[in-house]
């Protein structure tokens, strides 16, 4: 079955469709899953996420729109990847694990590298943000806090959190091109 026929049969809550879909894409999202949860999750939570994955899949098939997705493959990545936020928010991850956020498609020596120097550029270019906006945006784009949680840690107000996320973000971003265009001119 093609996406197109698997969408169409999940929608129509065909059992077929939900057991080409476990075939097709279970090593995937599986993969999405480890990926986040790296040293905080057991195999076993794991799989359960995989089956909640499929689960939240099957129970809202009806709402699936294709020309909203670019692809099935999207799609339940996607939600895979919100399964996993949503178990590490209630975990409440302490530790900040960057190495496990970079994630490439390809594994290898080279795909190794590439991963090791983006984990060193980008926590090079989070020390160079101020110690309160490098712990605001650890919070809210690490381990996954909502601006009321850490504006309530944080004693602040939360349109002043939202105000040092968006220049967090401007500062990365600057902080990264220069980091970028100094490295072609080298390289």
């Amino acid at each position: 079955m093609n996406e197109m026929e698997l969408a169409a049969g999940l929608k129509h809550h065909d059992p077929e469709a939900l057991a080409a879909l476990i075939e097709t894409y279970s090593g995937y999202i599986g993969q999405i899953i480890h990926n986040l949860l790296c040293t905080f999750g057991r195999p076993e939570d794991v799989e359960e996420l995989i089956a909640d994955t499929y689960l939240a899949v099957w129970n809202h098939a009806d709402r699936l729109d294709m020309a909203c997705y670019s692809s099935l493959k999207g799609y339940i990545g996607a939600v895979a990847r919100n399964k996993a936020k949503d178990f590490l928010k209630k975990k409440r991850v302490a530790t900040l694990r960057l190495e496990d956020d970079l994630m490439l498609a390809a594994d290898g020596p080279e795909t190794r590298m590439i991963q090791k120097e983006q984990r060193a550029l980008v926590r090079a270019t989070l020390e160079q943000l101020g110690t309160e906006d490098r712990e605001i945006f650890i919070a809210y784009y690490y381990h996954y806090q909502k601006i009321e949680e850490i504006s309530r840690r944080m004693k602040m107000n939360p349109e002043t959190v939202k105000s040092r996320l968006a220049r967090g973000r401007k500062r990365l971003k600057k902080i990264l091109e220069r980091e970028t265009m100094f490295g072609e001119v080298l390289g």
